[in-house]
């Protein structure tokens, strides 16, 4: 009787210790694992998040007084935005957008000898510049352009 009293208790004893290890597992899973998919994956910033902190702000052009001024950055797509050159020319327009992970801005002009005239920039990450193509449709040339953010 003793002989299987022992054989019991030892069986009874590997029985408590997989459960106790499966609960060690489990536990491990939820403290490592649930904070680095946490990390990696879900606390990602939005591209709207990366827009707004990025462009907001005057962008200089570095070949004269022309000022890009961006104010807003909206989660649709849109810019609220202000082209000096150097005074105020009325009518821009703008918006942004992430393409292939590349921030890209796109602003029309609409005033007096720059009707039609449109930016194409974009941001370059190492620079913290952005660079681009000016269009200007009065004299129907496009020249390479680069704008730098005033601090």
């Amino acid at each position: 009787m003793k002989n299987q009293e022992i054989k019991k208790s030892k069986r009874n004893g590997k029985e408590l210790k997989r459960p106790q290890k499966r609960g060690l597992i489990l536990l491990l899973f939820i403290v490592i694992l649930i904070p680095a998919i946490w990390v990696l994956f879900l606390n990602k910033e939005s591209d709207h998040t990366i827009a707004s902190k990025t462009l907001n702000g005057k962008w200089l052009r570095a070949d004269g007084p022309y000022t890009i001024e961006i104010t807003s950055v909206k989660d649709d797509g849109l810019l609220e935005v202000a082209y000096f050159n150097p005074n105020p020319i009325a009518g821009a327009k703008g918006s942004w957008r992430m393409n292939d992970e590349k921030l890209r801005v796109f602003v029309v002009l609409n005033d007096i000898n720059y009707q039609g005239s449109t930016y194409e920039l974009t941001y370059n990450e190492r620079s913290k510049n952005l660079v681009g193509l000016f269009y200007q449709a009065k004299v129907k040339q496009t020249f390479d352009v680069y704008f730098t953010k005033n601090k």
